[in-house]
């Protein structure tokens, strides 16, 4: 499946080509990269885990971040059971430093977080913010359930959880493979 793909040193290189960095340079200095190695890295421990991001732009090697990337990300991070929350460090006004934090940067972040059941903050300080990941990930409702689709098909299932309760809010994986 397309979340699945693994990129080539080929892939990798081609973005090289056109990009006016040095490859060393892109792997130490391209959040997408450390992403999906993060991912990759808690893929086989057990339990819940969570890739925290402290900092500013989550901006994709090149280009725009796009909502179909954030939707494989956070498949990929989702099938390794991986939640990924984000603290912006830098807050959430791009006009300050619009070379290091832009609208689609925070858009970016929202949507990642809340696809995996994770935290997004940009006005809270980082002691604030880490405490809050600490605690939401203290207690939890573990739920099952049968598809009505039973066929082993690869592809992506989405779901949705709502509670009737006023007061309450849910932090839930919105799908999984």
């Amino acid at each position: 499946p397309e979340w699945n793909r693994q990129e080539t040193s080929d892939d990798v290189l081609g973005w090289a080509d056109h990009s006016r960095q040095r490859l060393a340079e892109m792997m130490v200095y391209l959040p997408s990269f450390k992403f999906y190695a993060g991912i990759e890295y808690l893929r086989f421990l057990e339990g819940q885990k969570h890739l925290v991001w402290i900092g500013g732009g989550l901006g994709a090697p090149f280009h725009p971040r796009s909502v179909e990337e954030d939707k494989r990300l956070a498949a990929r991070a989702n099938d390794a059971g991986v939640v990924i929350d984000a603290v912006f460090t830098t807050g959430v006004n791009p006009g300050i430093r619009p070379d290091f934090v832009t609208w689609a940067d925070i858009s970016s972040a929202q949507h990642l977080t809340q696809l995996t059941g994770g935290y997004f903050t940009g006005v809270a300080y980082a002691d604030q913010a880490l405490g809050r990941i600490d605690e939401r990930s203290r207690f939890s409702y573990l739920l099952g359930y049968v598809p009505s689709s039973t066929a082993f098909d690869g592809t992506y299932r989405q779901v949705r959880i709502s509670v009737n309760r006023p007061g309450l809010a849910v932090h839930f994986k919105h799908g999984y493979y």
